[in-house]
C-alpha cells in the first residue's frame, strides 16, 4: 500500500528550478526566485517572487491547485482556489517559521487580471502596519443580500484623513465556502468597481473559517505599489 503524502509535511514538498531561459522569456515567471510542488490527493504549484517596493521588503506567493484527475487530463487551467489553512500552512513553511501578515487584493474592474487560474497573496513585512485603521468588528450585522449566491453581507464606513475605508463582511448562509470569485463580485457592488479592497491573513491566526470573509477598501490618497497589472509587465 503506498503511503499517502501529508500536504503539511514540508518534507514531501519538491523544490523546482526554473530554467534561465524560462524566466527570462516566459513573462509568467519572470522574476521568480523559488517554486515548489506537491503531489498527494491534490496537485499544488507553489512559486514565490521575492521584491522590494516602498512598503519594505515582500513576498509575492503564486499558488495553482488542481485536483489529481484533472492534472493526469492535463486540464492544468481548471485549478481551484486553495482554503484559508493551505494559504496559511504555505504561508508559514515557505518564510521558514518567520510569521508575517499577508493579504489578497481584491482589484478595481479595469486592474483585474485573471487569464491564467491562478491566486495571488502577498506577504507584508514584518511589523507593517496600513496606515489607515482595519478594524475588525465584533458584532457583524448581516443583511440578506437576495440577488447574489447564498450570502449575507454587512457593510461599515469609517470616514479617515486618508478617504473613506469600507468595512465589508460576508457569510455564506449553507455554511459553503465563499469562492474568490463571489467576493469579487460583492466587492465591486457593494464597494465600487473601481475601488481596490484587500482581505487580511494577520501573522498570529492559524485558522479561518472557509464561509466568511472580512475586506477593507484602500480609501483613496493610497496606492498600493504592488500588485497586478493588465499589460502583465510587472508583479510588484
Amino acid at each position: 500500500m503506498t503511503k499517502r503524502k501529508n500536504f503539511s509535511d514540508w518534507n514531501t514538498w519538491i523544490r523546482r528550478i526554473i530554467p534561465e531561459e524560462l524566466r527570462k522569456n516566459n513573462i509568467l515567471f519572470q522574476g521568480i526566485n523559488e517554486a515548489w510542488t506537491y503531489k498527494g490527493n491534490m496537485m499544488f504549484v507553489v512559486e514565490i517572487l521575492n521584491f522590494s517596493c516602498e512598503y519594505g521588503q515582500m513576498r509575492h506567493l503564486i499558488i495553482k491547485k488542481i485536483s489529481l484527475e484533472n492534472y493526469e487530463k492535463q486540464k492544468i487551467r481548471d485549478s481551484e482556489e486553495a482554503t484559508y489553512k493551505e494559504k496559511i500552512w504555505i504561508r508559514d513553511n515557505v518564510l521558514r517559521g518567520e510569521r508575517r501578515d499577508m493579504i489578497e487584493i481584491f482589484p478595481k474592474e479595469t486592474s483585474l487580471v485573471d487569464l491564467s487560474n491562478l491566486y495571488h497573496l502577498w506577504v507584508l513585512p514584518e511589523d507593517f502596519h496600513f496606515p489607515f485603521p482595519i478594524q475588525y468588528p465584533e458584532e457583524r450585522n448581516y443583511q440578506e443580500s437576495g440577488y447574489l449566491y447564498d450570502i449575507t453581507f454587512g457593510v461599515r464606513e469609517i470616514e479617515t484623513e486618508y478617504g473613506k475605508v469600507v468595512n465589508l463582511s460576508m457569510k455564506s448562509k449553507d455554511g459553503k465556502r465563499i469562492p474568490w470569485k463571489a467576493k469579487q463580485e460583492i466587492k465591486d457592488d457593494m464597494i465600487g468597481k473601481e475601488k481596490t479592497a484587500i482581505e487580511l491573513i494577520t501573522k498570529d491566526v492559524s485558522e479561518m473559517r472557509e464561509d466568511e470573509c472580512f475586506m477593507v477598501s484602500i480609501p483613496n490618497k493610497i496606492q498600493l505599489p504592488f500588485g497586478l497589472f493588465m499589460d502583465k509587465k510587472r508583479r510588484c
